[in-house]
């Protein structure tokens, strides 16, 4: 097995531009048809399709997960926390980007926040099912939105930053997919990522949600930095309510038929407002230089050398 500096010693900066998935070879222009080996996606609609094969339920997602996930709302206090630790850990250390391309775009909600944030800023985004994209596209009718593996992405050097919230854990190939968001992000750029943290809080809603794995520190900064990137800032988040967290997947260690995944995230408005006054503490500690120990999640930024 090679290690992972040398699986990513061979790869050499190239131009921004799209390349096909199949030979690896420059595509000119906006057209993704391959001239030197005939690979042209397929369409769905208006969406390229790059996996046609897991556009559907398939052993790392489960179509349903988004259906549900819409009945939370962006007010949420997990969802808006997040969102508001994103949207600054963008401003800190990518402040002026002319690009950014989200991986596993879900329901759209980040990308359009970010459109909000940086209006004329080019989007695009990609998710495995065909479903998520047409949320997204009702979200953000000008960008560029395509199926496609995570760990197959058909561009080089083209964003100024590239995001990956909370889709790490769902890939066999997370170290692949990390290997394509370096080479997507131009020189200069670099990546934003979240993703759940801690081996023992392991639960039932990992399994319900396909998670491969919940990442140490070590580890997530261990596999970035070996893709090449440099690291500017990890930290932990969902820190104050951690012993909540703790407790609620000792609760949930062993199966129950009554479970549902997203039973912690559904709480009352008061509860809600008040958990989302405390995280906002939590992450004005973050933006003064805070690097929590522990938390239910982690938050990384990373740059590719210029």
């Amino acid at each position: 097995m090679p290690t992972l500096a040398g699986r990513f010693a061979s790869r050499s900066l190239s131009p921004s531009m799209r390349i096909c998935i199949a030979c690896d070879q420059e595509l000119p222009g906006d057209d993704w048809s391959c001239r030197n080996c005939g690979f042209e996606p397929q369409m769905q609609g208006e969406f390229p399709c790059f996996a046609p094969d897991l556009a559907g339920d398939n052993e790392d997602y489960e179509s349903d997960c988004y259906s549900e996930a819409l009945e939370l709302g962006d007010r949420n206090y997990w969802r808006a926390t997040r969102l508001r630790l994103i949207l600054w850990g963008l401003e800190r250390y990518f402040p002026k980007p002319r690009s950014f391309f989200e991986i596993g775009c879900g329901l759209g909600y980040i990308l359009a926040a970010v459109s909000r944030k940086y209006p004329g800023v080019e989007l695009a985004g990609s998710d495995i099912y065909l479903e998520s994209l047409e949320h997204s596209r009702r979200a953000l009718p000008g960008s560029e939105l395509f199926q496609a593996d995570a760990s197959h992405l058909p561009f080089r050097s083209q964003f100024d930053v590239v995001g990956a919230f909370d889709v790490l854990e769902h890939l066999d190939d997370d170290v692949g997919a990390m290997t394509g968001m370096f080479d997507a992000v131009r020189p200069g750029g670099g990546i934003l990522v979240t993703v759940p943290q801690h081996r023992f809080l392991w639960s039932q809603r990992d399994e319900f949600l396909f998670h491969k794995r919940r990442y140490s520190r070590r580890e997530l900064v261990d596999k970035i930095a070996g893709a090449g990137f440099e690291i500017v800032k990890v930290t932990s988040f969902f820190t104050f309510p951690f012993p909540a967290m703790v407790w609620a997947n000792w609760r949930d260690r062993k199966p129950r038929d009554d479970y549902h995944p997203y039973s912690t995230l559904r709480v009352g408005g008061a509860v809600n407002s008040l958990l989302i006054r405390i995280l906002d503490v939590e992450r004005a500690l973050i933006k003064l230089g805070v690097s929590y120990p522990f938390g239910g999640s982690l938050f990384l930024a990373g740059r590719r050398p210029g």
